[in-house]
């Protein structure tokens, strides 16, 4: 039997949903079957470990003199234009002034495969749609686009060159159906895939109490800092159970831009012993994992892997009410969903630590839930190979 040679492409494997659904899938695929490789436009992130030994590392191209100052001038072009932008006030997605600066100089690596996945919206679509030839091309749509700042027009042109495109949820779906309606015959819902068993396998890990006093609530949120995971209204309801009287410490997992913002509110707010950063961590899951709630504060999400696992960790959710959160969540009976305000949030929250009843019932329902994206998302995966 011939191997299907597939081709991964993704900017690099740092902590986001996009790459753990990548590593995931890479783990699942049968390898008697598919000869599979990656291409990491920067190869570098926290992910890299867990990239399984059998998987193809695809090296860098190699530039002559003529092409690296190419590149390099590319470089220059990129920041004059991104500056410009910033001055005028132009708002546009970094990776499309990226690409329309530097497009032109980047190369790929030379090789023939199958099929390529452009494994994760932009700029890696951009490149996998202008500079793979030859093969079938999937493009992988893990955020809301239209909410994040692309634009239709310049991604079209993309897409075009796209022979199937899988956002991550329906809700998703729905909405690349109605904005982008030329492409629809291209639209394949994948949702994000999670390996149970190597969630629970990595949440045994040990990483040291989190739990201070026998008295107090632990919370965790994980994600990157930035204004669309909505750590503002975090600290907000941190706040309001404060003055509650509410004993807790709140867990904030991950790095961004938005940190040194976070530290001056919980400052000005007086929650240095209450709200906690605990920066970046290849492995979350032992922290989700003693959690008593894990909180999502995102104002979007593509899908919100962080919620599936900590579903997978059997712990209670309180998520604000992004459109994608009810394919997950059902209000009262897996979760709690709050309305995008620090109050409503911190509500929520005190509701579920002080109703026995409801907390019980949620996590009943945990218990009997499986997730079984790695069986039957990579079946679909599978199908769109195979076609």
């Amino acid at each position: 039997m011939i191997k299907k040679k597939i081709l991964f492409v993704i900017e690099s494997l740092g902590c986001g949903g996009a790459e753990k659904s990548l590593i995931s899938l890479l783990s699942s695929l049968d390898k008697e079957r598919y000869d599979l490789s990656i291409w990491m436009m920067y190869p570098k992130g926290a992910f890299l470990s867990f990239l399984p030994n059998d998987v193809n590392v695809i090296k860098q191209p190699k530039y002559n003199v003529f092409e690296s100052m190419l590149l390099y001038l590319s470089s220059i072009l990129y920041s004059v234009i991104w500056r410009l932008n910033k001055m005028v006030g132009k708002s546009e997605y970094w990776g499309e002034t990226y690409y329309k600066s530097r497009g032109w100089a980047i190369k790929v690596p030379k090789g023939k495969w199958d099929v390529v996945f452009a494994y994760h919206q932009g700029l890696v679509t951009y490149v996998v749609a202008d500079k793979f030839h030859g093969c079938k091309k999937v493009g992988w749509v893990n955020a809301d686009i239209f909410k994040t700042g692309y634009s239709i027009k310049y991604n079209s042109k993309f897409y075009r060159k796209i022979d199937c495109i899988c956002p991550v949820s329906d809700i998703l779906h729905e909405l690349m159906d109605d904005r982008m309606p030329e492409f629809s015959s291209k639209y394949h819902t994948v949702w994000d895939i999670i390996n149970s068993s190597v969630i629970r396998g990595l949440s045994r890990k040990q990483v040291g109490q989190l739990r201070t006093n026998s008295d107090e609530y632990i919370f965790v949120t994980t994600g990157r800092l930035h204004v669309l995971k909505g750590y503002d209204m975090a600290v907000e309801a941190a706040h309001f159970l404060k003055q509650k009287g509410v004993k807790f410490k709140w867990y904030f997992i991950g790095e961004g831009a938005q940190r040194n913002d976070i530290e001056k509110q919980i400052n000005l707010l007086g929650l240095q012993d209450d709200v906690k950063l605990l920066g970046m961590k290849t492995n979350p899951y032992p922290y989700m994992a003693q959690a008593d709630v894990y909180i999502q504060t995102s104002r979007h999400e593509g899908f919100g892997m962080t919620i599936a696992e900590a579903r997978i960790l059997g712990i209670p959710v309180v998520s604000t009410n992004f459109d994608v959160v009810y394919n997950q969540i059902t209000h009262e009976k897996n979760g709690l969903i709050s309305e995008m305000n620090g109050v409503k949030i911190g509500e929520q929250i005190l509701r579920l630590i002080q109703d026995d009843e409801l907390r019980e019932h949620i996590k009943s329902t945990l218990q009997k839930e499986e997730n079984l994206t790695y069986q039957t998302e990579v079946r679909k995966v599978k199908k769109i190979i195979d076609e």
